[in-house]
């Protein structure tokens, strides 16, 4: 099994030779950029589809109503200890910390969710992908990205990934 490194080398040895074989085994580099050799259906869009979550949006469906349920819940049962006691006052507090907690939840539920990827999409340029994040409360977000920028969303253990230049 051969690494990715020689595989990118045959690649690039593939373009600068003449023979036509090694080009249609390995692809062709031109001024458009990379030419693949299998060939790829764009959708009237110019995208091509290349990944979906099966079930992170269920999932997520599913933690934001477990999410709301308790909230609900504790509300609930806050006014009804605030409205006739039963306990005594200090558990409504409890019950309000719990509540606030909740929301607490919620907001971490939004802020995870709009950092997980939805869908993925090859523009037909073949240098920049459209993404479509999801979401836990609005709408799904998309945004355009060139393949070199595409890492630079995620939070980096470099500092100062800002001031790169490349």
């Amino acid at each position: 099994m051969q690494s990715f490194l020689t595989l990118l080398r045959k690649t690039r040895l593939a373009t600068y030779s003449k023979s036509a074989d090694t080009l249609q085994r390995f692809g062709s580099l031109s001024y458009k950029g990379y030419q693949s050799t299998m060939p790829i259906k764009f959708d009237k869009d110019g995208r091509f589809h290349i990944y979906h979550s099966e079930t992170g949006e269920q999932f997520l469906n599913n933690l934001t109503r477990i999410n709301m349920v308790f909230i609900g819940g504790n509300t609930m049962l806050l006014i009804l200890e605030l409205t006739s006691p039963f306990f005594g006052y200090w558990h409504g507090v409890s019950l309000l910390a719990t509540v606030l907690l909740n929301l607490l939840g919620s907001r971490m539920l939004h802020y995870y969710s709009t950092r997980m990827i939805n869908n993925l999409w090859l523009l037909r340029d073949g240098k920049t992908v459209e993404v479509e994040f999801m979401s836990a409360f609005f709408l799904a977000k998309r945004q355009r990205c060139t393949i070199r920028n595409f890492g630079y969303l995620a939070p980096s253990r470099v500092y100062n990934v800002s001031v790169f230049t490349y």
